[in-house]
């Protein structure tokens, strides 16, 4: 691992760490940290190597981290699959949520909901803090339950998986 995925590492970890911390909190606080927690983990993966434009990913990261590792035999192997070919299946299952995750960036959502600011930007008529997020849902059945796990493990392998 280099220097630059180290750093984005560490503070996907600590993002993650928050995310759990705020389980007693308002939904949006929690949705916050996990959005931030993949969006640097994908880039922590992209920050791999020359070549691999992590430096021009944006928040649009953690879509391409779940491509991208679709078909790593180690994290395959890791969370239960026989064979990628089952494994990058699952990943097309989980990238709904995902994509819904990553879009919670305000720089992302546009007027729409994220968790952090008040929308429409213009004239804000939604807070954060008193929307119900419909993802928040989805997070908690079973494909976000696989897709936590799939982020927990990435989190804490990531040495020896990526």
């Amino acid at each position: 691992m280099n220097e630059r995925q180290r750093l984005y590492l560490a503070q996907a970890r600590s993002d993650w760490t928050v995310f759990h911390v705020l389980r007693d909190y308002a939904v949006c606080h929690r949705l916050h940290y996990l959005q931030m927690s993949t969006e640097k983990l994908g880039k922590a993966y992209y920050w791999r190597g020359k070549g691999h434009g992590a430096e021009n990913l944006g928040h649009a990261a953690f879509v391409k981290f779940l491509r991208g590792i679709s078909g790593n035999e180690n994290v395959a192997k890791g969370l239960g699959f026989r064979d990628t070919i089952g494994f990058s299946e699952w990943i097309d299952d989980v990238s709904e949520i995902a994509y819904e995750l990553e879009r919670l960036a305000p720089a992302l959502a546009g007027d729409g909901p994220n968790p952090e600011y008040p929308w429409p930007r213009g004239e804000p008529v939604h807070s954060p803090v008193e929307f119900e997020f419909p993802i928040w849902d989805r997070w908690r059945g079973i494909r976000g339950k696989h897709l936590y796990r799939l982020i927990d493990l990435s989190l804490s392998n990531f040495a020896n998986w990526f």
